[in-house]
């Protein structure tokens, strides 16, 4: 898709595209959310979550109370346990204050740009 900015605007596009890249919350962000990608046991408990909930599912389809209602507790102590997980916890907040930065930033960028107009 081809930029509808001009030159200089998509220079510091680039610019403000290459310090958000390099801020250190946003650098944060991004290492937790690879060590969340490569962790194992998040994996597995992501897997097993989705199996309950499926089995959930086809219970219910199938009238099976009793089934439906193991498979509901067993889902909800899994997502109880992935919730829990440090890196879980790790990554919301990562996510968070990264959100917190790039909101700052989008705010600030909207002010100015509507100052300009006010003009």
């Amino acid at each position: 898709m081809e930029s509808k900015l001009d030159k200089r605007s998509q220079a510091a596009l680039a610019q403000l595209s290459t310090l958000l890249k390099n801020d250190e919350t946003v650098q944060h962000y991004q290492a937790i959310e690879q060590q969340v990608k490569r962790s194992s046991v998040l994996k597995q408990l992501q897997q097993e979550l989705e199996q309950a909930q499926k089995s959930i599912v086809n219970d219910e389809h199938y009238h099976k109370p009793k089934a439906a209602a193991h498979a509901k507790q067993q889902a909800d102590q899994l997502k109880a346990t992935l919730d829990a997980h440090p890196l879980t916890i790790a990554y919301r907040d990562a996510l968070f204050d990264a959100n917190a930065t790039l909101e700052m930033v989008t705010g600030e960028l909207q002010h100015q740009v509507d100052q300009l107009i006010e003009k």
